[in-house]
């Protein structure tokens, strides 16, 4: 016995080619939903992402599951088992690991000012 699935008109009837971008029109009540994909900008109130990877994701709430993004920017953020580059959040709830954190970009910036100072071109005395 075979069950039969209807399939709503919103979706696509081929699949996205990665040269092509689709700008889509979404509700402010409805959450953005990103499954198993990889996108390149989000912006909406709320994004719900699973085992999926963003480049940039602006949102009121971001829920995170396996996923990863580059650059995340929300008041609320709920991860399990996601990573960020730069994650920039009012509120951090469950297990992400962010590679470039406050403290990082503060070694960084007293790294390359160090290195400035000791590596530069003898002056003239006056």
């Amino acid at each position: 016995m075979t069950s039969q699935v209807d399939v709503p008109e919103t979706f696509y009837e081929a699949p996205i080619e990665a040269e092509k971008s689709v700008v889509a029109d979404f509700s402010d009540e409805e959450p953005v939903r990103v499954s198993l994909e990889a996108v390149q900008v989000i912006e909406a109130n709320n994004v719900k992402m699973h085992q999926s990877a963003a480049f940039s994701v602006l949102a009121d709430v971001v829920e995170m599951r396996d996923s990863a993004g580059f650059i995340v920017r929300a008041d609320e953020v709920r991860a399990d088992n996601s990573v960020t580059f730069i994650l920039a959040a009012g509120e951090v709830k469950g297990n992400i690991t962010t590679l470039f954190t406050p403290m990082t970009a503060m070694i960084l910036g007293g790294a390359i000012m160090l290195g400035m100072f000791l590596l530069r071109p003898p002056g003239r005395k006056r």
